[in-house]
């Protein structure tokens, strides 16, 4: 086949080949197309599907044979109940979807724990807010899911859900592995945090979002972030517990690296500010987020002796993020008189 040339004045360029035009022209077939997603190593597949919830990850198994098995062994597995409900502001879920909700969770955690393949992170998310399911169920998922030795649990329940009641206790002791554990919306037994300490020996994040609580005190060795947040009161007749502060023995915080105080009310800030200026001596950042100061509520920076036992010499950063100046410049003040006892702090003011 003859190809068409055009004369440059560097030389002679070849174009394209040259092919006759009409109906009677010959067709080139297109070469078929490649699947390069398939050829990916296991180790990059198994993060794309880590990124997807647990429904759309087991439906990839019909793609072609290569991913028949393989969501088996994703390190990371994600039972949402979002994905079986109407999208509507309710998540409402009807009594068919919710049984095909009970049949998915009971199956793919069935499957996940017959692979030999180690599950990093197991998350349970439940959107009903009528509560329709059995607490037997939620057990059942949250025991198979740790039956993997996950180093990460994730356990949120949209709604209040008061029926249901996390005795962790109850639930085998296959999460000694536990580095991270986040619970949202979740009632947790008097005994929750005993057994966390004794059991969850290399727990070092604890994150409790909107739970009852029902302790006294929280320890544990080797926990390096703790968050606590939101009071767990729903109820207009139920009253907020008020801290004081000045009954309360502070022991040294000496693990406590960074420290974020997120609308505080004025009557704790006070006391509260003052003892963990004075027993943290390994802070190195704090943020102060829409926190009130009112004139006159840091009474105590007037005093030698207080200011004098400010021990955070190591504090490089806070951060004060406000609404109104005139809330935060007491502490503002504050921060300059025991300027002396925190040589390496920077101060950063955020207006929002």
């Amino acid at each position: 086949m003859a190809s068409s040339f055009r004369k440059r004045k560097t030389g002679w360029l070849i174009l394209h080949p040259w092919r006759p035009r009409g109906r009677g022209a010959v067709q080139t077939p297109s070469p078929p197309a490649t699947d390069r997603l398939s050829a990916l190593p296991d180790a990059l597949l198994h993060t794309i599907l880590s990124s997807l919830k647990g429904r759309q990850m087991v439906q990839t198994s019909v793609l072609s044979k290569r991913w028949r098995h393989l969501w088996r062994s994703v390190p990371c597995l994600d039972i949402d109940q979002r994905e079986f409900a109407a999208a509507s502001e309710n998540w409402a879920i009807s009594r068919s979807d919710l049984e095909k909700f009970e049949d998915f969770a009971d199956n793919v955690l069935a499957y996940r724990c017959g692979s030999p393949a180690k599950l990093d992170t197991f998350r349970l998310r439940i959107c009903d807010r009528y509560h329709s399911l059995r607490s037997s169920d939620t057990d059942r998922w949250i025991r198979r899911g740790l039956k993997c030795s996950p180093r990460e649990f994730h356990l949120h329940f949209d709604y209040r859900y008061d029926s249901y009641l996390l005795e962790m206790h109850k639930l085998g002791s296959n999460y000694g592995c536990l580095t991270k554990l986040h619970l949202t919306n979740v009632s947790l037994h008097e005994c929750f945090m005993e057994h966390i300490t004794t059991v969850c020996t290399l727990l070092e994040v604890l994150e409790l979002n909107r739970c009852s609580l029902y302790l006294q005190e929280i320890t544990h060795p080797k926990l390096k972030n703790l968050v606590l947040h939101g009071p767990a009161v729903y109820d207009e007749d139920e009253l907020p517990v008020r801290l004081e502060f000045n009954q309360v023995e502070f022991h040294a915080f000496k693990n406590l690296r960074t420290l974020l105080l997120d609308r505080c009310r004025p009557s704790y800030n006070n006391e509260l500010l003052r003892h963990l200026l004075q027993n943290s001596p390994n802070l190195e950042k704090l943020t102060v987020h829409c926190c009130k100061f009112s004139k006159g509520s840091l009474e105590w920076r007037k005093s030698s002796q207080h200011k004098n036992q400010v021990n955070c010499r190591k504090l490089k950063s806070t951060e004060i993020i406000y609404k109104d100046i005139d809330d935060v410049r007491e502490l503002v003040d504050l921060l300059l008189d025991v300027s002396g006892h925190l040589p390496k702090n920077t101060i950063a003011l955020t207006k929002i």
